[in-house]
């Protein structure tokens, strides 16, 4: 709600250890390493793009970031917890 209301559309989802008799087939594989941690979904608001004659052999072609979403998150989140922060295809 916090990021709803400083105009971000996101989408948090929980990233759950896969557990024998409560999982199923289809879904991740991951252990109890995981249980902190939540994927939050967002479009990018800034886009760094690989310039030939720029970039060298293995620069990514694009990076994404938000680093204003990233701290509001970093500062709201409980202190235990960590978070990916996933973008949208632009």
């Amino acid at each position: 709600r916090q990021a709803k209301c400083t105009g971000y559309d996101i989408t948090v989802t929980d990233a759950k250890p896969f557990r024998a008799g409560r999982s199923r087939a289809g879904d991740s594989l991951s252990n109890e390493a995981w249980f902190y941690w939540f994927y939050v979904t967002a479009p990018a608001t800034l886009a760094d793009r690989f310039v030939a004659g720029q970039g060298q052999a293995g620069d990514p072609l694009v990076v994404y970031t938000n680093e204003t979403l990233n701290c509001t998150i970093e500062k709201l989140k409980p202190a235990h917890t960590h978070f990916l922060l996933v973008f949208d295809e632009v």
